[in-house]
């Protein structure tokens, strides 16, 4: 995995909005008219995402970690030129790969390392985010975004969370020192870079 630590934020104008399955055939039926008489759909596009994971077991609320979705607003995300990968400060990212995204307290590291400063104790959620890339999308070489799916660190695990019928909270004896938990928790980061289409 590459950093994407020197990454500049920028506000996203997207959101993503899970769907319940069953909502999706009468999201599809609402029609309005236009100026000129013509009708147009005014539902949102309803996308499933497949989990590009395969996890063992059986879950409580779900069969599977696939998903619908909305991205809003629609039309200027599928406006949008598709592309496989992208480039940002000289280092390649590709759909489906794997991505370390900045977060505070990894900036502040970083600036802490940069004027020698004494760095406290940290957690590896501390080094960063991590995702997997699911979609590139560009308007032009400065408006690349990433729709993602995030992955945990076991310190970031809420309380609540199931370990078969145990209830844990954060990282547990059996985790490994770089383990990452799997999620289909989905917003899209931006980053601005030079795609590159096959």
């Amino acid at each position: 995995m590459a950093s994407a630590g020197k990454t500049p934020r920028a506000e996203c104008p997207f959101t993503i909005k899970i769907v319940d399955p069953r909502d999706k055939e009468q999201k599809k039926k609402k029609r309005r008219r236009t100026e000129n008489g013509e009708e147009e759909d005014t539902a949102q596009c309803i996308n499933q995402q497949m989990s590009p994971f395969a996890p063992c077991g059986k879950f409580k609320t779900h069969e599977t970690m696939d998903l619908y979705y909305q991205v809003d607003p629609a039309k200027t995300w599928t406006d949008m030129t598709r592309y496989n990968s992208f480039v940002l400060n000289g280092i390649k990212y590709f759909s489906e790969g794997f991505i370390y995204v900045a977060n505070d307290s990894s900036i502040e590291r970083q600036k802490a390392v940069n004027h020698n400063e004494p760095m406290h104790p940290r957690m590896k959620s501390d080094d960063g985010w991590v995702a997997r890339i699911l979609e590139i999308r560009a308007s032009d070489e400065h408006h690349v975004y990433a729709r993602v799916y995030w992955m945990y660190w076991p310190d970031e695990l809420p309380q609540g969370t199931y370990d078969g019928r145990k209830t844990i909270q954060g990282r547990q004896h059996y985790h490994g020192m770089n383990e990452l938990i799997a999620s289909n928790h989905s917003k899209q980061p931006v980053a601005h870079a030079r795609p590159e289409q096959y």
